[in-house]
């Protein structure tokens, strides 16, 4: 049996192409903003009216996690939808073994993308308070190598 998991991820970039990494407290490997989507549920065949009311609780589930996250907030219209990707990637450190026997976890992320100014960008690393998910930020070239990447972001394509 397959389980689905709606999930966010906010890729948050500047015009110098530099994008946002956090860092994770549990398992101290950077990523980019994502999160569970409160209040879905997966369904290919939505259209219209309620694919739209679908991808409005996505957006609000977008803005909540950024919040949450690195305790900043963006009008809706800056999140740009990008694209919807799907994997059964799960982290090693967080894999429930007996779960892991009765059901494949599958993850359908929401891809949202905000570019934002170099005064945003300031206000954002002057801005971030380590919490109880998050411990470090930073901007870094999109081509740039980064040490302790999150797997995920392969597995995205991101």
């Amino acid at each position: 049996m397959v389980k689905r998991y709606n999930k966010v991820l906010v890729d948050i970039i500047t015009p110098n192409n530099e994008r946002l990494f956090v860092q994770d407290l549990k398992t101290k490997e950077w990523g980019v903003v994502t999160g569970g989507c409160k209040g879905t549920f997966q369904n290919f065949e939505l259209v219209g009216k309620r694919y739209e009311k679908f991808m409005e609780k996505v957006l609000g589930n977008a803005m909540r996690e950024l919040e949450e996250e690195i305790n900043i907030t963006f009008d809706k219209q800056r999140y740009k939808f990008i694209d919807k990707k799907s994997t059964f990637y799960t982290p090693k450190s967080i894999i429930d073994e007996t779960d892991l026997y009765v059901h494949k976890k599958q993850f359908i992320y929401y891809i949202f993308s905000i570019i934002v100014t170099d005064k945003e960008k300031n206000n954002i690393m002057n801005s971030f308070k380590k919490n109880n998910e998050i411990i470090d930020i930073k901007f870094i070239g999109k081509d740039s190598k980064i040490e302790n990447k999150w797997e995920l972001l392969d597995h995205l394509n991101i």
